[in-house]
């Protein structure tokens, strides 16, 4: 392949991934009530891979998941619009950032020790 080609594909795929980063937007969240019911998609844990994941968040901040790995539940609130999480299951604690792009919601999860998820409701 010439040089001239490989320099407008690669100017092609920047353009692409730069219009898809901007559809992709933060959304501040103001109260539980937002997000509140189930969300499904992939928990990414330390050890590499990813599962199946299923998030169930209820409006009094409490919240239930589940993946391969087992069940979880805990406590969530909302905090300069993000939502903060700690399990009871393992101490651990995290947060939830909502996002839309391409009219579509996804919260992704950010979790103490690497681990992380990208949920959508279905």
């Amino acid at each position: 392949m010439s040089r001239t080609v490989c320099v407008v594909l690669s100017l092609v795929l920047l353009l692409v991934g730069s219009a898809r980063a901007q559809d992709d937007r933060m959304v501040s969240i103001t109260d539980l009530k937002t997000v509140s019911g189930e969300w499904k998609g992939t928990l990414a844990g330390t050890r590499g891979g990813e599962v199946p994941y299923t998030l169930v968040i209820s409006t009094d901040g409490s919240w239930r998941a589940v993946s391969p790995n087992g069940a979880s539940n805990g406590t969530m609130r909302v905090d300069n619009g993000v939502i903060q999480f700690r399990s009871a299951t393992t101490g651990r604690a995290g947060t939830y950032t909502l996002h839309e792009a391409a009219g579509k919601r996804i919260l992704r999860m950010q979790g103490e020790g690497g681990v992380s998820a990208e949920l959508r409701q279905p």
